[in-house]
């Protein structure tokens, strides 16, 4: 799967990571803004990164936003479930930065 979305990653789609979303807001919406080829001015990108800069205190199944703990899927899987989708997905985690 991966070699196939790289051949068109960054043309047709772009992917960001969630720890990058979550902490860099100001950061991935100006990504967005030139991935997209637009024009705005620094001081709208500030103002909807700030709009959208939420940290949830505690998790709610309800809502879109959860708890905001990249790594949290270490309280919620067990080791050996996690080392198998290490394995299953070693290049995937490699090309984004999550080696070990």
């Amino acid at each position: 799967i991966i070699q196939r979305y790289s051949k068109i990653e960054d043309q047709l789609f772009k992917l960001f990571r969630y720890e990058d979303i979550v902490f860099h807001k100001r950061q991935w919406v100006g990504d967005i803004i030139d991935f997209l080829e637009l024009e705005l001015e620094d001081s709208k990108i500030e103002k909807i990164a700030k709009k959208h800069d939420i940290f949830p205190t505690k998790e709610n199944p309800a809502s879109h936003i959860r708890k905001v703990t990249p790594g949290d899927y270490k309280e919620k899987l067990q080791p050996a479930t996690i080392d198998q989708l290490n394995e299953c997905f070693k290049a995937i985690l490699i090309k984004y930065g999550y080696e070990n």
